[in-house]
């Protein structure tokens, strides 16, 4: 996951809803904690429900990295 701050504005930007793709590490918990912001809902929970268009990757450079409720097609390059 991206820091908060950069989620958040790329999904801001976006105009998209910042998840994460996993659980959060002991690093991203403390930022969320300190800045007292919530933590994102997880992909699957988000993209299962909707009928998601397309996808901005924020932090991302593998496709190991993909969450497994992300389709290829419908990841949008920037």
């Amino acid at each position: 996951m991206g820091t908060p701050k950069i989620t958040q504005a790329a999904a801001e930007l976006y105009v998209g809803t910042a998840v994460r793709a996993s659980e959060i590490n002991s690093e991203t918990k403390f930022v969320l904690e300190y800045w007292d912001i919530e933590q994102p809902p997880r992909a699957e929970d988000v993209l299962g429900d909707n009928n998601i268009k397309s996808i901005c990757l924020v932090d991302h450079n593998q496709r190991s990295q993909m969450n497994v409720a992300v389709s290829t097609q419908e990841v949008t390059r920037a």
